[in-house]
């Protein structure tokens, strides 16, 4: 085995090893965070082959600290060890953003495909008056309102045969305790932001960092504060030249690049390792593979649940997954569903799995745009959180319920579990009309009822004696709000 930091100057070796097919190799004395390019060697005395140069990196010494956030209310009653997200809103997201970047030391690197957000602009205009290294790519045919007029840091916009689609803000990435990365599928637009649907995370770990930094170095043409143009590469023309998997705290993180890391493949290959349930939440779906892939799954039994919003794109994959049972719905409340997540074996505390990020399941993004991704594997506080996320906005698709405050005035209390019968206490201030409606957790509707509440308590029974045992989710609701409980049906 020969390796080192620099791919042109493998100057280490590994005591050599013999074998038939199979070799083991510890490589010791390693430094933390720290990339190294690796080939192996063989030979049998006559002729000598030498494998792919790969780049892997070692552990850093960060906290490894996870920080999830969405820009709207999620579902807590899927909740599980009182998990919650730091934030549902989108001004708590952009305050710990500018509070990040005010507390840079060194470099800020960002890669936005649009943002409009003047206070992120200061924030960063304040960050290189202090001498922080601040470079930042955007699309070279997007409307970024919020660099006009031109900041005092330097900012290129790159790719004319895609998109720039990336978003990430990747800073002090040469500092083990301060380095952080925040990315997901949010632009920083105001309708991206206050509107539409999107999730967005924050990781400290240094070597994570790197990554983009590197990453943010091919686009940007070197690693200078200034952009060059001449040897800057974009879209097709990048190479898959930054390591893939990171322990991050103990977790198992993956990350990607588009169009060089072949993305539409790690996506594949969630999917193909599915067990139980799959969930997906996203703006565009046209990947032919990718659809195939969730039929396939679905003929496995596992049960495979998701949302797209642009169900009318050319190619889209909506009607094709629909005709082959595929549990899949349209989007239609206001504002886009711009998530680009998949969640795998969601409840599993070992096997779970959330891939996020800004790639769309597109043509396009595999082929064309810079993208980012992040899989992570194994981390049941991460997955609850998102499968919370999904849930919310599955039950708003299912059910309609969107933007409803929770009902004033009106208390609901259950039996449960629930055997046989379904008992309801429905305590109303004043007389009202509501509706019952009882969904499984596919969110298909078993069960629904008009009520005629009268002043005080109202009971109501359901006979689930012919239902599956399981989960279910429980709505009372009117023009004025919702209740929602999760009951069990135990017969």
């Amino acid at each position: 085995m020969k390796y080192g930091t620099d791919p042109n100057t493998l100057s280490n070796t590994t005591a050599t090893v013999t074998g038939t097919s199979s070799y083991s190799v510890d490589m010791t004395g390693l430094s933390p965070a720290t990339f190294y390019y690796v080939q192996a060697v063989c030979t049998d005395g006559k002729d000598t082959v030498s494998s792919k140069l790969g780049i892997y990196s070692t552990v850093s010494t960060s906290s490894g600290a996870f920080r999830i956030f969405f820009n709207h209310d999620v579902d807590p009653t899927f909740a599980i060890n009182n998990y919650q997200p730091e934030g549902t809103n989108s001004a708590v997201i952009e305050a710990e953003v500018i509070k990040l970047i005010d507390a840079a030391k060194s470099t800020i690197d960002v890669s936005m495909y649009n943002c409009s957000r003047k206070t992120v602009i200061t924030a960063l205009n304040n960050a290189f008056a202090r001498g922080v290294r601040v470079r930042y790519i955007t699309d070279i045919d997007t409307d970024n309102s919020s660099l006009t007029p031109n900041p005092s840091f330097k900012y290129s916009k790159v790719n004319d045969l895609g998109l720039m689609h990336n978003k990430y803000f990747a800073i002090d990435a040469n500092s083990a305790s301060d380095s952080w990365l925040v990315t997901g599928s949010q632009n920083f637009t105001d309708g991206n932001m206050v509107d539409d649907f999107n999730n967005t995370v924050f990781i400290q770990d240094q070597a994570i960092v790197k990554a983009y930094e590197l990453e943010t170095d091919e686009m940007w043409g070197g690693k200078t504060a200034t952009p060059n143009p001449f040897s800057a590469k974009s879209g097709s023309d990048k190479t898959d030249n930054t390591p893939h998997k990171f322990i991050v705290g103990g977790t198992e993180v993956y990350s990607y690049f588009s169009p060089s890391d072949g993305v539409t493949g790690a996506i594949s290959d969630v999917i193909g390792k599915a067990e139980t349930d799959l969930s997906f939440a996203l703006l565009t779906f046209t990947q032919d593979p990718l659809g195939t892939a969730l039929k396939d799954a679905k003929v496995k039994k596992v049960n495979v649940r998701g949302m797209i919003e642009n169900i009318n794109d050319q190619g889209s994959e909506f009607q094709y997954l629909l005709n082959n049972s595929v549990d899949v719905k349209e989007h239609k409340p206001k504002g886009l569903l711009h998530h680009k997540y998949i969640l795998k074996d969601v409840d599993s505390p070992t096997k779970n799995v959330v891939l996020t990020g800004s790639h769309n399941w597109s043509a396009s993004a595999e082929t064309r745009n810079d993208e980012n991704t992040l899989v992570i594997v194994g981390n049941q506080k991460i997955a609850n959180l998102f499968k919370q996320e999904f849930e919310q906005r599955w039950k708003e698709v299912t059910t309609g319920f969107v933007n409803l405050a929770l009902l004033k005035g009106v208390t609901l209390a259950v039996n449960n579990p629930a055997n046989h019968e379904m008992n309801l206490n429905i305590t109303a201030e004043k007389a009202q009309n509501v509706k019952i409606q009882l969904f499984s957790l596919d969110g298909k509707l078993v069960q629904s009822k008009q009520l005629n509440l009268t002043e005080g308590i109202n009971k109501e029974t359901i006979h689930v004696s012919g239902f599956s045992n399981g989960e279910y989710v429980l709505f009372v609701s009117n023009q004025n709000g919702y209740l929602v409980e999760k009951v069990i049906v135990q017969n």
